[in-house]
């Protein structure tokens, strides 16, 4: 059986939340869709991220 020996930090990546400010640090297993949808146009809206373990504030990583 495979045994975890440690974790790489190299795909640790760093974010700010910009309602609280805290420095946050994130894995890419941690972010999910928190909308996905159309815009008023027709368009693909949406976003990638994770809710702030501070303020509960969505911290998005990617929108489209």
């Amino acid at each position: 059986m495979a045994k975890i020996v440690g974790r790489d930090q190299s795909v640790v990546k760093r974010i700010t939340c910009s309602n609280c400010a805290s420095i946050l640090e994130y894995r890419p297993i941690e972010v999910k869709t928190l909308w996905e949808g159309t815009d008023y146009g027709g368009a693909p809206d949406g976003a990638k991220g994770f809710k702030c373990p501070s303020c509960g504030e969505n911290v998005i990583t990617q929108r489209w």
